[in-house]
Parts: structure tokens; sequence; C-alpha cells
């Protein structure tokens, strides 16, 4: 971690928080929408949208220095540093729905990342820990290398990418790192038009 690490900035400029709903879109066209699960009630498996114009899910983020039932709300978020990531159902709100690492795939050679993870303490269960590194303004790519987690040393450092254009599933993946931008859910109706708009342009040309 950087010893003076830079808050995440959204697209539109503004701080990224904890608590707040955002939507995790690739940075250039052609890359797929945003995340979504299979699951209306608790998520469990994670897919990325085909189209550019699809937005997926909202995700929210926390910070690696809470407990379980205390979800902070409104503290920034720097590069760099451990946080959860996980869908806001109230539904699965104490359940098992962080983006973890596991299980590793053989057919594609990755580690698959899903939504099936329970939030925990700092060195708590599982590898749920992710890093956001600056790619460029308000773009990242998104890492996997916790620094409060006991139990993830037989998973290697890597950045998250997404592994098959058939069924697009998310998974460390060094080769092809996905570029993402943070919006801000109340943003997303001006980012949805802007979106649609390159994917129209882009087929005509």
């Amino acid at each position: 971690m950087a010893d003076n690490p830079e808050p995440l900035y959204d697209s539109s400029g503004d701080k990224v928080v904890t608590g707040t709903r955002y939507y995790l879109l690739p940075a250039f066209s052609g890359d797929g929408g945003g995340f979504y699960t299979t699951s209306p009630f608790c998520p469990g498996d994670i897919y990325q949208e085909s189209s550019d114009s699809s937005l997926g899910q909202p995700v929210v983020f926390y910070g690696a220095n809470y407990s379980t039932y205390d979800y902070k709300v409104g503290n920034v978020i720097y590069e760099s540093t451990d946080l959860n990531i996980h869908f806001p159902s109230q539904l699965c709100l104490l359940l098992p729905n962080a983006w973890i690492v596991g299980p590793y795939d053989s057919t594609v050679g990755a580690w698959i990342i899903t939504a099936s993870g329970r939030i925990g303490f700092p060195g708590g269960p599982g590898p749920i820990w992710f890093k956001f590194e600056k790619f460029r303004d308000n773009e990242y790519v998104l890492l996997f290398d916790p620094s409060v987690c006991e139990f993830c040393q037989n998973i290697p450092k890597s950045y998250v990418g997404i592994v098959s254009e058939f069924d697009r599933r998310p998974a460390l993946n060094n080769n092809s790192p996905l570029r993402l931008k943070i919006v801000k859910a109340s943003d997303v109706l001006q980012v949805q038009e802007a979106r649609l708009n390159k994917a129209m342009i882009a087929s005509v040309v």
C-alpha cells in the first residue's frame, strides 16, 4: 500500500465512500456492461452483462476495519486499501453475499469470483478482500492482494478480469485485467445514455 494513498473517485469526480450504491462498469466500449447475479435473493454466482449499455446490479463497498454487524456509511475509500464488495440486498444483509475468490475452475485455468463470501473481521473468513489500483484518472483495475487475510496465502496476487466470452465470469486474470469506472447509482441514467450512444456509434462505424 502506498504511504499516502489517494481517494478513489467515481465517474463524476466525487470521492467514493462506504455504504453508497455504485455500478462497476468497464472503462472502454466493447468490454461489456456491469455485473449481476443470477439469484433474486442471496447472490452466489457473478456474471458480466455482454452489452455495454446494460448496467447490471449496484454494489456497495466497506473497508476492512468494521465488524459484521456494523455497516459504516460515508467513510472515504482509498486506492490500494483492503475493502469488501457486495450486492446490497436487505434479504442478504447478514448472509454470505460478499465478493470472494473461489473456487478454482480448471476448465478455464483461473480462480472464479463469486458473491458467496461472508463479511467478517480483518483476518476473517476467506479471501473476500480486494483493492482498487489507479490506471488513470477515474479509471481503476481491481486487484486481489489482501493484507488482512490470514487464510489467502495459497491464492496468488492477481487482477480481476473476464475469463470467458461465453458466460462472462469475473476471475483472477493477470493476462487481461478489466479496467473499470465506479459510477454512483444516482448518476446512472446519464451514464447509461452515454454508453448507449457510444455503442450505437460503434455499430455504425
